[in-house]
């Protein structure tokens, strides 16, 4: 397609640009993203939809792809958690709302997809992109996965995996921005240390204030046998590590990431069956008496499906 016909293409479906890229590694990076028009109103904790053209090349050595003609003129979109910078760049102090013209995402490249499947199509893309590239954002910001019904005085711990910490980051500086009264704690686990994107961030929120704690860990480039965050509550670690007490009076949990982490219980002829391996559900409503939402029934662990 010659550069005329792309820019056409660009031109007629993007309507936004992305203002700032900072690359973990070349399979990991956050960005921001500016709308062409005043951003929509955003609950922390919600998402929307990134779109790229079929036209656009694709990072190398990934899964191959075989399109339609009438796909290589389409969008293909994906939906992304919102993150936040949490503190301003000299990291005196938190982001200050009023200088966000732009929404951020944290997200890593898939390069293949699994064993079946079609290869993937945006990521594959959006690796290919540099600061002032254009790009589509849904008008739309939407998601249920937020902080109502969280009290001012309550406890909250947050378990992600991997890049299910983005919604999460919106939520800490939100609860801190508001001046909560409770505790919070963040604790996320990844494959390696490289892949811990905002951990610099967390370490020195952590120094700002004293009622938060960051848990960090990763599974495949430490000593010994692969540990989750599971095996930190089953152990009692993760209590004492964050000083962080899994009280069901005063605590809310809020769980983002790997479905393996969460377990969300299965519907089975009428009956509420706990996925195996056991995840963080499991483990806290049969032995610290927490109770996971529910369709018309509220508790007090929190999750969203990331993927």
């Amino acid at each position: 397609m010659d550069d005329a016909r792309l820019a056409d293409l660009r031109n007629r479906h993007y309507n936004a640009t992305i203002s700032w890229i900072r690359r973990a590694h070349d399979e990991l990076m956050i960005l921001r993203v500016k709308p062409d028009l005043p951003l929509p109103a955003v609950k922390p904790g919600q998402y929307t939809a990134l779109g790229l053209g079929y036209w656009e090349r694709r990072v190398p050595d990934c899964q191959p792809e075989t399109l339609t003609e009438a796909q290589k003129l389409t969008l293909v979109q994906r939906a992304f958690s919102i993150s936040s910078p949490v503190l301003e760049e000299s990291g005196a102090g938190l982001f200050p709302p009023e200088n966000e013209d732009f929404l951020e995402f944290y997200v890593n490249l898939v390069r293949f997809a699994a064993e079946g499947d079609e290869a993937p199509p945006f990521t594959t893309r959006l690796f290919c992109l540099e600061e002032g590239d254009r790009i589509w954002i849904s008008p739309k910001i939407t998601g249920h996965y937020t902080l109502d019904g969280l009290p001012a005085d309550r406890d909250a711990l947050f378990c992600a995996a991997g890049t299910g910490e983005a919604p999460h980051n919106r939520m800490i500086w939100d609860l801190m921005r508001r001046g909560h009264r409770g505790r919070l704690a963040s604790v996320v686990c990844c494959r390696y240390a490289r892949d811990l994107a905002y951990r610099g961030v967390h370490e020195r929120l952590a120094e700002l204030y004293p009622r938060y704690a960051y848990l960090p860990m990763s599974t495949r480039d430490t000593a010994g046998p692969k540990r989750y965050i599971q095996d930190l509550i089953l152990s009692g670690e993760l209590e004492r590590a964050t000083g962080l007490a899994l009280d069901t009076q005063r605590t809310h949990v809020y769980l983002c990431g790997n479905p393996a982490m969460i377990g969300i219980p299965l519907e089975r002829d009428g009956t509420e069956v706990y996925p195996t391996p056991r995840g963080v559900i499991e483990i806290l409503e049969t032995r610290h008496g927490f109770r996971g939402d529910r369709r018309g029934a509220p508790g007090n662990i929190h999750y969203e499906k990331f993927w």
